[in-house]
């Protein structure tokens, strides 16, 4: 009995809350849109008159300064003037006074001596590389080759070294046609060297070479071949 007793009474006060919590959320609402926040704005009564501000002034530009004219020549005073003397020209003779001024002069020509050229002296037997015509050895060049091969002798020292080569010589054929002068150019070994000079200072007289049909001595080259017989 109690149970339902305590029930019936919390049904009885349950639409009266609700529609009291209903009316009270209404006015929390409306009290929200009519509140209004403090005006800080003052009026213009309260705050007065206004305050002014000058502005500051505008820059004046400077003026730029004209260039000085040029100082004016000042005209000379005839009381400061000073008087120089000129030269007196000197009095022309009556000779000169009646050349002609105007023509060209004349210029007579200088004879020059010729240069004298001074040639080295030449001596009479020196020798040529390349006569007008060559000298030639008795038989022409058959002779000569048949002269070296039957005189010319292998040195023992070099044909026991199994040594064989070529000696480059040189010579003079003066104007009799005789050899002299005999020399080597490159050589092979000593004994291939004094054979080359002994063949060649025996050899018989040449014909010698011209010069403008004259004989002349001319130099003379030869090379001379020392080969092993097998």
């Amino acid at each position: 009995m109690n149970k339902k007793s305590k029930e019936s009474d919390l049904e009885k006060w349950r639409m009266p809350l609700f529609l009291l919590g209903i009316s009270f959320s209404a006015a929390l609402v409306l009290s929200a849109f009519e509140w209004r926040t403090p005006n800080h704005y003052q009026s213009v009564d309260e705050i007065g008159e206004f305050n002014t501000f000058e502005l500051p002034p505008e820059p004046i530009l400077a003026s730029v300064p004209r260039p000085p004219e040029p100082p004016t020549q000042s005209k000379p005073n005839p009381d400061k003037l000073i008087l120089v003397d000129k030269p007196t020209p000197k009095p022309v003779a009556p000779d000169d006074a009646n050349k002609d001024l105007s023509a060209d002069p004349i210029l007579e020509p200088i004879d020059f001596p010729p240069e004298k050229y001074t040639e080295e002296p030449v001596a009479p037997n020196t020798p040529i590389d390349h006569p007008d015509v060559y000298p030639e050895f008795p038989g022409g060049d058959a002779g000569l080759f048949g002269y070296l091969k039957s005189n010319t002798r292998f040195p023992q020292m070099e044909r026991d070294a199994r040594m064989q080569g070529k000696v480059y010589a040189e010579f003079v054929v003066n104007e009799k046609g005789e050899v002299e002068q005999v020399k080597i150019l490159r050589g092979l070994a000593a004994g291939f060297d004094r054979e080359a000079v002994r063949v060649i200072s025996g050899m018989p007289n040449w014909k010698p070479g011209l010069q403008n049909g004259e004989p002349v001595s001319v130099r003379y080259r030869l090379p001379i071949h020392f080969v092993l017989k097998n």
